[in-house]
C-alpha cells in the first residue's frame, strides 16, 4: 500500500511516459478525475490544460495565502513534497514547459527553497535522473489581489495553486484526491461535499481565513463545495476554517479583514476601488470603536452591495458579516460591545512584556521632559528597583518594541537608571503612597532577594508589618552575592534596599529557614502570613569524575558569592567557564578583571542559542574573553590532584528540544582536551533543600516538585499550606531579577487579600494603561527620522583591567530626550487604522502602517512630507488624539503623537488672521473635483467668518443702493 506522499511513486514512471508521448492521454486522465482547483475562480484543472496544448509557455505555482497568518500552501509543500513536485514535472512533460514562476506573498520567500529541494529531491529519487525535466524555477513576490480573478484562460501560463499541484498525480494515477484545508495549523484533506463543521468540529460561528473569506452563522450549514459556499456568500474556496473563539468579537474581526482587503488594494497604485475599501473598513472600524451609529452601519450595508457589484473579494467578508450575526452589528451602533474587546484599551506591548508590568510610555515621556520625580513614582508603583533594574535587566521589553520593528528600539532598560540616578543625585526617595493607617496584621518575608524586597515593598505600602528574614550578612540576594559590582555597585543596591526598608520594614539579618526558625514557629510569634523567597544558590555539577577532588574545580554561584561577600577569590591562570548564560559571562569577565591571563567560554551549541544577553557577550569579547561553540565537556585531565585540562567533544545541533532550542548531539571521534588550571561551572542553578532539613526536618505543609523546587498555585503564588505563599527562583527556577520582582509584587496583592479576607483578583497584577498623555514633541521642522538610537556611553576597556567601576555610564539627558522623542507612543496610538483609511478614501495616501502581531505601526516617516495635503481629515478622525493639528502663524503641521509628519504654508486671513487651508489642500480639491472646481469657489481669500460677514455687507449694500 504507497504512503499518502508516495501514492504513484512506482507508478511515476510510467506517468511521465504517459505525459511525454501521450498528452491527449494525459488530459483525459484529469478529466476524468474531475479535479478542481479550489482557488479562485475553481475551475475544472483539465479545462486550463486544455489551453495550453501546443502553445509555449510557463507554469505557475500560486503560493499565496488566503491571509497573512494563512499557512496552507507551506503547510501542503512541507506534507506533500513528493507529490508537488511530481504534479509539476508531469506537466512540464506533457506541455513541454521547462519554466516554474512561484508567486509567493512578501515575507514568505523561504518557500522556494522548500520547492527546489521537493524538486531536487525527485530527480535524485529517479533511476535516469535524466528522466525528470529541467525545471527553472523563478520566484516572483507579489501581495494577494483584492479582487476576484476574471473566468479567463492565460494559454501562455499554466497556473495553479500551490495545493492544487500536491494533488494532481493523484487524479492523473486515477485516485481520490482529498481537498486540503488548513485548521488548528495542520494540513487535513477532506473530500469535496464534506461537512466542515463536522468534520473539523467547528461550534457557533464558523470564521474562514479569519474573516477574509467570510462568515458563516451558528446555524449556516458548511459544505465544502464551491457553488454552497458562494451561494451563501462566502469565498468560494476557503484555505481554512475555524469557531469563533471565547472572548472574541466578530466586528472586529470584520474590521481587520476589511483592513486587509483594502490594504491589498493599497499597494496596488492606481487601483479603481481603494477608495470603496477603505470607506468599509473605516465604517466598520468606526463601529467597533463604538464610534459610529445606525447611520454608519446603513452605509456600510450599501458598501457591501457596492463591492459585490465591483467583483471584489470583500463582499464575501462583509456580505456574510451582516447575515451572520446582525445582533452584534446593532450593538455596536448603540456604543456596546457584548465581548469588551472592541473598546477595551490595550497596553502597549513593552509594558505588557515587562514582567513587572511598569507603565513604559509614561515613564520614558517624563523622564525625556527632565520630570525626573513623576517618571520614578510610574515606575515604583510597578518596581520597586528601578535603578538596579536599569543595570541589570534582560530588557524583555525592547524585544517587542515596536519602534524596533521599524529601525531600533528603544533604550528602556538604560531610561529607566536616568531618572533613578536623577534623583539619588538630588539625595531624593522614590516618591510612592502609602496606606493611611496600619493593618495591625504581620507578615514574615523570607529572603531579602529582588522577590523578597518586592513583597516587602508592596505589603508595607498597604499598611501591614513586615519583617524580612535574611541568612546572608546583608539583604539584596543574588543582587549582591550573584552579580559583580561593574555591572550592578553596591552602592546602588544599598540606595535602592534603603527605600523599602524606608517605609518600616524591619530586617533579621543571619536568620535562615530551617536552622535557625521553622514555619511553625514564625506563626507562634504571631506572624499572620508567610512570604519564602528564598533563591536557587546552588549550582548544577558537571558531572565528571573527579569534579569534587581536583584542585580548582569550582561552581559559579561559589565563585561569585565570594566575591560578593568582600573576599577575593583564588584565581587560575587558564581559566575555562562551562555555560552560555549571564552567570557565566559573568564569571568570565570577572575572571579576566581578577587577573587571569586567559579566559575561555566553554559552549555546547552555537552562539545563537546562547541564553546570555547579547550585549554581555559582546562586552566579553571587547574585554579578551574567548569562546568555542559546539563543545560539551567529557572528562576532566588531573595531575597530582590538581586540575590540568579539560576534554571536551565536538557537538552537532540537532531538532529542537523542549526549550525551542536545537539539541545538541556529539560527534563520534572528535574528543580534544583544552588546556586550564581552573574550571568555573555555571550552567545552572537550584533551589538549595537545607532548609527543610531544621529541628522539625520539614516544611510542613509545603510541598515541593520533582525539580526540587516549592510547589505553588501559580495564580496566588499559595503554598499547600495556608498563609504560606512563595515566589522568585525557589519556586518557579532561576530566572532574572525583574522575574522575580513580579513574582513579590504578586504574591503581596494575594497576602493583602488574604489578610484581608477576601478573593484574590489575577486582574490586579496585570498591566494596566495608566492613560497618561504626556508626549515629548520633536522640534518644528524636524521628526522621527531625524532620531537615531544613541549608543550607550561605556568606560574604555583599558580602563577596566583589575577594577570593578561600573562599565555602563548611562544615557545623559540629551540622549534621554531623544530616545523619549523615538517613542512611538503605543499607548497613545491604538493602531485602528482610522487615519490612514481616512487618508486613502480622501485620495491622499500619506500614512503607511506596518502590522506586527496584530498591531498596527506607523513605519514610514517620510512619505507625509511628500503626500500630505495638509487637509487635517486624520486629525478629525482620531478616537485617542494621537493624530493633531498643530496650528502655527502662517504654518499648519500634521503631528503624530507630538512628532510633526507633515508641515505646510498657510496663509492667513487679512481681516482676522484666523488661518486659511494649505495651498496644495486647494490644488488637491481642484483635482478631485475636475470640472467642478470652478463652481466649487475653491480660491480662498477670507476665512469663512469674514467670507461671511463681506457677502452680508456686499448684500445689505446692494438692498440700500
Amino acid at each position: 500500500m504507497p504512503s499518502p506522499d508516495h501514492p504513484v511513486a512506482e507508478d511515476f514512471a510510467s506517468l511521465a511516459r504517459m505525459a511525454a508521448h501521450d498528452p491527449a492521454m494525459t488530459l483525459q486522465s484529469i478529466k476524468r478525475s474531475d479535479q478542481r482547483d479550489l482557488a479562485l475562480p475553481c475551475w475544472p484543472v483539465w479545462l486550463a490544460w486544455s489551453a495550453q496544448r501546443g502553445r509555449q509557455g510557463i507554469l505557475v505555482a500560486d503560493a499565496r495565502e488566503a491571509c497573512p497568518t494563512g499557512l496552507l500552501p507551506e503547510l501542503a509543500a512541507r506534507e506533500h513534497p513528493q507529490r508537488l513536485a511530481r504534479g509539476l514535472a508531469l506537466a512540464a512533460l506533457a506541455l513541454g514547459r521547462q519554466r516554474l514562476h512561484l508567486i509567493v506573498s512578501p515575507g514568505r520567500e523561504g518557500l522556494a527553497g522548500i520547492v527546489r529541494q521537493a524538486l531536487d529531491a525527485l530527480a535524485a529519487s529517479l533511476a535516469d535522473p535524466g528522466a525528470a525535466p529541467g525545471i527553472v524555477l523563478e520566484t516572483h513576490v507579489e501581495p494577494p489581489s483584492p479582487d476576484v480573478p476574471p473566468m479567463a484562460l492565460n494559454p501562455d501560463a499554466f497556473s495553479l495553486s500551490l495545493a492544487a499541484w500536491t494533488r494532481l498525480p493523484l487524479a492523473l494515477a486515477g485516485q481520490a484526491a482529498g481537498i486540503p484545508l488548513e485548521h488548528g495549523g495542520r494540513l487535513v484533506e477532506l473530500p469535496e461535499g464534506a461537512d466542515l463543521r463536522q468534520a473539523l468540529g467547528l461550534e457557533g460561528l464558523a470564521v474562514l481565513d479569519e474573516g477574509l473569506s467570510g462568515f458563516a452563522a451558528p446555524d449556516t450549514p458548511l459544505i465544502l463545495d464551491p457553488e454552497d459556499l458562494a451561494a451563501r456568500g462566502l469565498a468560494p474556496a476557503p484555505h481554512g476554517a475555524r469557531a469563533l473563539a471565547k472572548g472574541e468579537c466578530p466586528v472586529d474581526l470584520t474590521r481587520q479583514a476589511l483592513y486587509q482587503h483594502w490594504r491589498r488594494s493599497a499597494v496596488r497604485e492606481g487601483h479603481p476601488h481603494r477608495v470603496l475599501l477603505a470607506r468599509c473598513a473605516r465604517l466598520a472600524a468606526l463601529l467597533s470603536l463604538g464610534r459610529g451609529g445606525r447611520e454608519e452601519l446603513e452605509e456600510l450595508t450599501q458598501c457591501a452591495k457596492l463591492l459585490d457589484d465591483a467583483g471584489l473579494k470583500a463582499a464575501h467578508t462583509l456580505g456574510s458579516a451582516l447575515a451572520a450575526f446582525p445582533e452584534q452589528w446593532q450593538a455596536h451602533a448603540a456604543g456596546r460591545c457584548e465581548t469588551g474587546a472592541c473598546q477595551a484599551r490595550r497596553v502597549a506591548p513593552c509594558q505588557e512584556r515587562c514582567p513587572a508590568g511598569i507603565d513604559i510610555p509614561s515613564f520614558l515621556s517624563l523622564t525625556g521632559r527632565g520630570e525626573h520625580a513623576k517618571a520614578a513614582a510610574v515606575m515604583v508603583q510597578d518596581n520597586p528597583l528601578p535603578y538596579s533594574c536599569g543595570l541589570i535587566c534582560p530588557a524583555p521589553c525592547e524585544k517587542v518594541c515596536l519602534r524596533g520593528k521599524v529601525d531600533k528600539p528603544i533604550h528602556i532598560r538604560a531610561m529607566k537608571a536616568v531618572s533613578a540616578r536623577a534623583l539619588f543625585a538630588q539625595d531624593k526617595d522614590y516618591p510612592v503612597t502609602t496606606a493611611p493607617a496600619p493593618s495591625g496584621r504581620r507578615v514574615a518575608v523570607v529572603g531579602g532577594g529582588p522577590a523578597g524586597l518586592a513583597c516587602a515593598s508592596f505589603l508595607a505600602r498597604a499598611g501591614h508589618a513586615v519583617t524580612i528574614l535574611e541568612a546572608m550578612p546583608k539583604l539584596g540576594g543574588m543582587m549582591r552575592y550573584g552579580i559583580p559590582e561593574y555591572r550592578l555597585p553596591k552602592a546602588i543596591l544599598d540606595r535602592e534596599i534603603a527605600t523599602v526598608t524606608g517605609l518600616g520594614v524591619e530586617v533579621a539579618t543571619g536568620k535562615a529557614l530551617g536552622r535557625d526558625f521553622t514555619l511553625a514557629e514564625l506563626e507562634a510569634q504571631g506572624f499572620h502570613a508567610v512570604f519564602l523567597a528564598l533563591g536557587a544558590w546552588s549550582s548544577r555539577a558537571l558531572g565528571l569524575d573527579g569534579e569534587r577532588l581536583l584542585t580548582g574545580v569550582v561552581s559559579g554561584t561559589e565563585f561569585l558569592v565570594e566575591l560578593g561577600l568582600g573576599r577575593k577569590p583564588a584565581i587560575g591562570r587558564k581559566v575555562v567557564v562551562v555555560g552560555g548564560g549571564n552567570t557565566a559571562m559573568d564569571c568570565a569577565r570577572t575572571a579576566v578583571r581578577l587577573g587571569a591571563e586567559e579566559v575561555r567560554v566553554v559552549y555546547r551549541r552555537s552562539r545563537t542559542e546562547m541564553p546570555a544577553a547579547v550585549e554581555e557577550v559582546e562586552e566579553a569579547e571587547h574585554e579578551g574573553v574567548h569562546f568555542t561553540f559546539l563543545a560539551a565537556p567529557t572528562r576532566l585531565v588531573g595531575e597530582g590532584g590538581r586540575l590540568a585540562g579539560m576534554e571536551v567533544v565536538t557537538m552537532a545541533l540537532g531538532e529542537p528540544d523542549a526549550s525551542g532550542r536545537r539539541r545538541p548531539e556529539p560527534k563520534p571521534g572528535s574528543e580534544r582536551v583544552i588546556a586550564c588550571d581552573m574550571i568555573i561551572s555555571a550552567i545552572g542553578q537550584f533551589c538549595d533543600e537545607s532548609f527543610t532539613r531544621g529541628s522539625d526536618g520539614t516544611l510542613g505543609d509545603v510541598c515541593l516538585t520533582k525539580w526540587k523546587t516549592i510547589q505553588i498555585d501559580p495564580v496566588s503564588l499559595a503554598t499547600d499550606r495556608p498563609g504560606v505563599y512563595a515566589g522568585g527562583d525557589a519556586a518557579q527556577g532561576p530566572a532574572t531579577v525583574v522575574e522575580a520582582i513580579r513574582d513579590g509584587k504578586r504574591a503581596a496583592l494575594a497576602i493583602d487579600a488574604h489578610l484581608e479576607g477576601r478573593a484574590f483578583d489575577p486582574s490586579l497584577a496585570l498591566p494596566k494603561p495608566r492613560l497618561e498623555r504626556e508626549i515629548v514633541c520633536s522640534p518644528r521642522g524636524c521628526g522621527w527620522a531625524e532620531h537615531d538610537r544613541p549608543e550607550i556611553p561605556m568606560i574604555p576597556v583599558s580602563a577596566r583591567q583589575g577594577n570593578f567601576e561600573l562599565v555602563e555610564l548611562g544615557l545623559d539627558q540629551e540622549m534621554a530626550v531623544t530616545e523619549s522623542r523615538r517613542c512611538l507612543r503605543c499607548d497613545v496610538c491604538i493602531g485602528c487604522g482610522l487615519c490612514q483609511l481616512v487618508c486613502s478614501e480622501a485620495g491622499g495616501d500619506a500614512l503607511r502602517f506596518k502590522e506586527v502581531g496584530g498591531r498596527l505601526v506607523f513605519e514610514d516617516f517620510d512619505r507625509p512630507t511628500d503626500k500630505c495635503v495638509g487637509c487635517g481629515a486624520c486629525t478629525r478622525i482620531c478616537p485617542t488624539g494621537a493624530m493633531s493639528l498643530v496650528l502655527g502663524k502662517g504654518e499648519t503641521a500634521i503631528a503624530f503623537t507630538g512628532h510633526s509628519i507633515s508641515e505646510h504654508a498657510t496663509p492667513s486671513c487679512p481681516e482676522c488672521g484666523a488661518p486659511l487651508p494649505a495651498g496644495e489642500y486647494l490644488e488637491h480639491l481642484r483635482q478631485r473635483l475636475g470640472g467642478q472646481a470652478d463652481s466649487a469657489r475653491l480660491t480662498l481669500e477670507l476665512c469663512p467668518e469674514c467670507a461671511h460677514k463681506k457677502r452680508g455687507a456686499s448684500f445689505v449694500a446692494s438692498l440700500l443702493r
